[in-house]
């Protein structure tokens, strides 16, 4: 089978290490291509040498004509592309060139848009041959939102793990040989939507009764202000921002508990991470990590961000863990579940019942 893949970059970003996890296990047994609107990034020496890349060599206003262009010249049987913006241009593409491509319109985030605007995106998306999200909460949200049916969105898993490949634990003053406290690692962007300031009222509430540390792994534009909340708080000792991390898997083996305190997120490849390291979770209640640990199956959920009692419930939800009141168990076995190596009859899936009722 013939696949391509659109991303817009190969910057280290959720979205384009689902693509390269797709690309590099499908093309074991497929053709496979990602098509790239600029070919740039630290994702691209990761790329599999059997995976054709593209480069369009353009930004979004230059897509539809580059898209165009390519499907005039090239078959293709599934072509995958992100959020609703790429997904209309592709649908006019196909159009335009009579394409027998079944288009992927895959949703991976909660896109604002106005209301207005959407009426008008959603009749058209809603030609797309297949539509997926990465979790209910997203297909709920993009079917309300564009006026499409909640039946139409397949709920495709994301490729975040590689079993095959070992977790090498990282050098850190508070792990490995160096541990006296536990620790709680955060991890992701430091924007607003990820509240990491809850984070840190959290371990402001926790050190009241325990001594405990906390390694935030990312950046981000709300960092220095999420460090002026830790000194304002009196925790800025407690609390490592170690910033962007090539591999936060070495971190999280050696922790002990992961914390996540987003407003909203799609999926949280972060989470699976976390569980394939072993690692319990603490959520906020935002949309797909609760999805993956199964409410508190896996994890414990402390409920919305913006609940009065969010902070206080994160703390005891972590002091639980720590204090061992409470353990969870097949956290690895579910990580496993997002191995792109399980995920291939998922993701055909749709394909195949696409051929069938056409």
């Amino acid at each position: 089978m013939r696949i391509a893949f659109y991303t817009p970059t190969l910057a280290m970003g959720g979205y384009e290490k689902v693509v390269l996890g797709y690309a590099n296990e499908f093309v074991k047994k497929h053709q496979v291509t990602i098509i790239c609107g600029k070919a740039e990034g630290p994702l691209a020496n990761d790329i599999a040498r059997e995976v054709k890349v593209v480069d369009f060599k353009c930004r979004m206003r230059g897509y539809l004509k580059k898209m165009t262009a390519w499907l005039k010249e090239n078959t293709v049987d599934i072509l995958y592309v992100p959020f609703t913006t790429f997904t209309l241009m592709t649908i006019l593409a196909k159009k335009w060139t009579r394409s027998t491509c079944v288009i992927y319109g895959a949703q991976h985030g909660f896109e604002k848009r106005h209301v207005i605007i959407d009426r008008i995106i959603g009749r058209i998306v809603n030609k797309a041959d297949v539509l997926t999200a990465v979790c209910n909460a997203v297909a709920d949200y993009e079917a309300e939102r564009l006026f499409i049916e909640r039946n139409r969105y397949y709920i495709l898993d994301n490729p975040v793990i590689d079993s095959q490949k070992r977790i090498v634990p990282c050098e850190h003053k508070w792990l490995g040989g160096n541990k006296t406290y536990p620790v709680i690692i955060v991890s992701g962007r430091i924007a607003e939507d990820k509240r990491n300031d809850i984070a840190v009222r959290i371990l402001a509430e926790i050190i009241k009764k325990k001594d405990v540390r906390m390694i935030v792994l990312g950046d981000g534009p709300e960092k220095n202000k999420v460090e002026q909340l830790s000194d304002k708080l009196g925790v800025r000792a407690k609390v490592d921002f170690s910033g962007y991390v090539q591999n936060p898997k070495g971190y999280m083996i050696n922790a002990d508990v992961f914390l996540h305190t987003a407003r909203l997120e799609a999926f949280g490849n972060v989470i699976v991470e976390a569980l394939h390291c072993n690692l319990p979770i603490v959520s906020t209640d935002c949309g797909g990590p609760i999805d993956i640990i199964e409410g508190d199956k896996y994890g414990i959920n402390i409920g919305a961000w913006n609940e009065e009692d969010v902070v206080e419930r994160g703390a005891e939800a972590i002091l639980k863990i720590l204090n061992r009141e409470v353990r969870f168990e097949g956290m690895q076995k579910k990580a496993a579940k997002y191995d792109a190596k399980y995920l291939e009859e998922q993701f055909l899936e749709p394909y195949y019942e696409c051929i069938k009722k056409n």
